[in-house]
C-alpha cells in the first residue's frame, strides 16, 4: 500500500497488474496553509483521497497537530486496506477510529466545530466492477468512451453562503475570511452530519456516506479529487464546472488543471474576486485509466 500525507507531484506506479484499471496520475499538493491536510492512499486495487478540515489538536507531548490531518490520515489508511469488507464498512471503521483517537486526545465532543473531520472519496476495482464510496467535498468522476462524464454524487454546497458573504464584504475589510466570518464558519462546521457529511467520529456521519457500484464497461477513466482541484470561480452560486475538469484532464492531466487554477488564484491573493478560504487550497487527486488502453 502507498500512503501519503506529504506533497507529491510525481507519478506513482500502480501496485496491481491484473485490474481493469491502472493508476495513470496522482498528485498531492500543499496549498498556502502551514500544513497539508489532504492525504491519499493507494492499495492493491483501492484508491483513496481525503481532505481534512482545519482544527488544532494537542497531540503527544503537547505539540499542536491538525485534527483534520489526523482524521484524513486515519481514513486513508483504513479505507485502503486490502479487505473483503465493503468500502462502506471500512468507512464505518475509519469513523470509529477517528472517535477513539479524539477520545484518547481528550477532545471536547461538546464543541462540534472542533471535532476532527475529513471528507473522502474511495474507489475499489474488482474485475469489471467499480465499487465507490464518498462523503463531503471529495468527488468521483467517471469518464466514458464516448467522451461524456458524470459525477457519481452531486457536489456539496455547504460553504456557499459563507463564500457569498465573503464576496460581499471581502474588499471592504483588511482581515482574512477566517477573521471576518469566524462565527459563520463555526456555524457551518456545527452542521456536519446535520446538513452535510464528514467523517468526524459521530454515528450520524454514516447517514451521509454515499456508496455504489458501476460496471466498468464503457468507462475509460476514473477521477477522484478533493475540492482543491475544483475550478476557480468568481460566483459562489455557479454550479461546479465539471466540463472544465474533464477538458483539462483530457488535454493536460490533473496537474494541468491544478496549474490552471493556481495561475488564476495567484492574481487574487486576498481571495475576494474568486471567493475562497485561502490563496491555494490543498489538493489530492488520482486518475485511473483502462489498463488495456494505457500507452506504455
Amino acid at each position: 500500500m502507498y500512503l501519503a500525507s506529504e506533497n507529491s507531484l510525481q507519478p506513482i506506479k500502480s501496485t496491481s497488474r491484473s485490474s481493469a484499471f491502472v493508476l495513470k496520475e496522482a498528485l498531492l499538493e500543499q496549498g498556502s496553509g502551514s500544513v497539508n491536510e489532504d492525504t491519499m492512499a493507494i492499495g492493491e486495487d483501492c484508491y483513496v483521497v481525503c481532505d481534512g478540515a482545519t482544527t488544532i489538536s494537542h497531540g503527544q507531548g503537547g505539540r499542536e497537530e491538525s485534527g483534520g490531518l489526523l482524521a484524513a490520515s486515519i481514513a486513508a489508511r483504513v479505507l485502503s486496506q486490502n479487505s473483503s469488507l465493503p468500502l462502506f464498512e471500512l468507512a464505518k471503521r475509519a469513523n470509529s477510529e477517528i472517535f477513539q483517537a479524539m477520545d484518547q486526545a481528550g477532545v471536547d465532543f461538546g464543541a462540534r466545530e472542533n471535532l476532527w473531520s475529513t471528507s473522502f472519496a474511495a474507489v475499489r476495482v474488482n474485475g469489471e466492477t467499480i465499487e465507490w464510496c464518498q462523503t463531503g467535498d471529495c468527488l468521483i468522476m467517471l469518464i466514458y468512451d464516448d467522451g461524456t462524464g458524470k459525477l457519481v454524487t452531486p457536489p456539496s454546497d455547504h460553504d456557499r453562503e459563507t463564500l457569498r458573504q465573503w464576496k460581499q464584504v471581502g474588499t471592504n475589510v483588511h482581515t482574512t475570511i477566517h477573521e471576518t466570518l469566524t462565527e459563520q464558519i463555526a456555524a457551518v462546521r456545527r452542521k456536519m452530519n446535520v446538513s452535510y457529511g464528514a467523517l468526524n467520529g459521530e454515528t450520524e456521519a454514516l447517514e451521509y456516506i454515499a456508496t455504489g457500484r458501476e460496471k466498468a464497461t464503457q468507462i475509460n477513466d476514473i477521477l477522484l479529487f478533493s475540492d482543491g482541484l475544483f475550478p476557480t470561480s468568481e460566483d459562489p452560486d455557479k454550479p461546479l464546472n465539471t466540463s472544465l475538469i474533464q477538458d483539462f484532464y483530457s488535454a493536460l492531466g490533473l496537474v494541468g488543471l491544478l496549474g490552471h487554477n493556481r495561475s488564476i488564484q495567484q492574481t487574487d491573493p486576498r481571495c475576494c474576486r474568486y471567493p475562497r478560504f485561502k490563496m491555494y487550497d490543498d489538493v489530492s487527486a488520482i486518475a485511473l485509466t483502462r489498463s488495456d488502453r494505457l500507452i506504455r
